[in-house]
Order: C-alpha cells, then structure tokens, then sequence
C-alpha cells in the first residue's frame, strides 16, 4: 500500500535542506575544471582542432600540392597543321593559392584558409611567414610561365593585377 505524501510543511522543509546554489554559481561548478586537471599552455579552451599543428605541416602540403600539379598536367586537344588533324597536347597547370585551398579542401584536410589568413587568432599568427611563402611561390611560378610562354600572358598579368 503506498503510504501517505508528507505534509507541507514537511515538503518545504526537504526543500531548503536540497537547496540548490543561485543560478551563476550553479553554472560555474558545473562547468569549471577539476582543480586537478593539468593545464596545458598549448591547448586550445574552445573551436574546432586546427588543421595543422606547425607551418611545416602547411609547408609540406603545399609541397605535395606542387608535386600532384606537376604530375598530372591538363590534356588539351589541339588541331595540327594544314589537314587540321587532332592532337592531345599536356599542358602544365599553375600554381595558384585558389588552388591550394581547393586541394585541401578535396583531401578533407580544411575548407579554406581563411582563418590562417586573417592571422586575427593567437594560433595562426605563427602561420603568416608560410602563407607569405606559399603566396610567392604561386606568384612566381605564374609570372615564369607567362614569360616563357607556358601560359597565357594576358591572363596571369589580369591575375597578377600587373
């Protein structure tokens, strides 16, 4: 048989002895860390991981970018002389910072840059002089290419704003 509830009075006085603390606090210990958890300078409190630990992760991508670009040029059919028969040339593609970020973004490792570029984040900051790097080697490798007449000259000085 279940027994009787308790009287108010009873029921009131269960209450003040659960009390629970005032909102705030209530918030602060349920989120404030053990007092026991190591704290680590490099951990990073909140977000997403980064993509990449150290500029020399970004550096050695880019390197594979360069080297996936170089070993698969773009097949380009060209008609070839006066019969004008069809041929399939290998062009080399260009370097490009777009390029890069589209990379990426194919092999799942980031969805851009932005952040990195920004440098607006403590964590990035470190990441300026490889992006500088980057940007250059892009830079130049276009600016060669139209020189030598690898690609169209027209378009990599729109490109280039020259």
């Amino acid at each position: 048989m279940p027994s009787d509830p308790p009287p108010r009075w009873e029921m009131h006085n269960l209450q003040e002895e659960h009390h629970a603390p005032p909102k705030g606090e209530r918030w602060n210990a349920i989120h404030r860390p053990p007092p026991y958890a190591p704290k680590d300078p490099h951990a990073m409190s909140r977000g997403r991981p980064r993509s990449f630990e150290t500029p020399e992760a970004m550096w050695d991508e880019f390197m594979k970018y360069e080297a996936h670009t170089r070993a698969n040029p773009r097949k380009v059919r060209v008609y070839v002389g006066w019969e004008k028969r069809p041929e399939w040339l290998n062009k080399n593609v260009p370097l490009t910072f777009l390029g890069f970020e589209c990379w990426l973004a194919s092999r799942g490792i980031c969805q851009g840059l932005k952040n990195y570029k920004r440098g607006k984040c403590r964590h990035h900051r470190e990441f300026e002089e490889v992006l500088r790097r980057i940007r250059i080697c892009c830079t130049a490798d276009m600016l060669e290419g139209a020189m030598v007449g690898i690609y169209d000259a027209r378009i990599v000085s729109r490109l280039l704003s020259l």
